[in-house]
């Protein structure tokens, strides 16, 4: 096998995964060995069928010497083999990338970015000029007091007329009580008032 092709493959996975240590290299190594042993695992296979199809007899009929090959090749141990290495190759290729990701991963987030900008910290409050004077605070206008009108002259009351209190003649008390009448009065003869207010 050339070795030109290998380390050709080899240069287009480190460009790819871009190795920072011997750790995540010998991943990438582990990748690309794999995947090229696959690939020689699967030309192994297309020789061994080729051969096959070579050596019996044809008989003219495509299909049909394509089947009495792959019978033929069912019970070789060869295949088997090969089959059962392809399948551990690709399964080495795909962990080692997956290890090789997670420590990548893990890399950056302890590294900081570079050509990252730092952050700027908060420009400072504007201070005030120390010798400008500072302009006075507007006082609140007072309310006006519910008890007090819109005009607080008072108006003139016009004056209290004064009128003389009469003097009275005192009387005097009767020396002698008055005498009480004698008995009740009789009343008087002739049809009674409610007789005569009947209809």
């Amino acid at each position: 096998e050339p070795t030109e092709n290998f380390q050709e493959y080899l240069d287009q996975h480190i460009d790819r995964f871009q190795p920072a240590d011997d750790v995540e290299m010998n991943l990438v190594e582990e990748m690309v060995a794999a995947a090229w042993r696959e690939r020689r695992s699967a030309g192994l296979q297309t020789q061994l069928f080729n051969q096959e199809f070579d050596d019996l007899e044809n008989s003219g009929d495509y299909l049909r010497h394509t089947l009495k090959t792959f019978n033929k090749l069912a019970t070789s141990p060869a295949i088997a083999l090969l089959q059962r290495y392809e399948t551990r190759y690709h399964l080495t290729y795909h962990r080692s990338m997956a290890t090789l990701l997670k420590l990548q991963k893990v890399r950056q987030a302890e590294s900081p970015i570079p050509n990252e900008p730092k952050p700027q910290p908060d420009p400072d409050p504007i201070a005030p000029i120390p010798n400008e004077p500072e302009p006075p605070i507007p006082s609140p206008d007072p309310l006006p007091s519910p008890a007090r009108s819109a005009d607080t002259t008072p108006s003139p009351q016009p004056p209290t007329p004064v009128f003389p209190i009469p003097c009275l003649p005192r009387r005097e008390a009767p020396t002698q009580p008055r005498p009480l009448a004698p008995g009740p009065r009789p009343l008087p003869s002739g049809p009674s008032l409610l007789t005569a207010l009947k209809p």
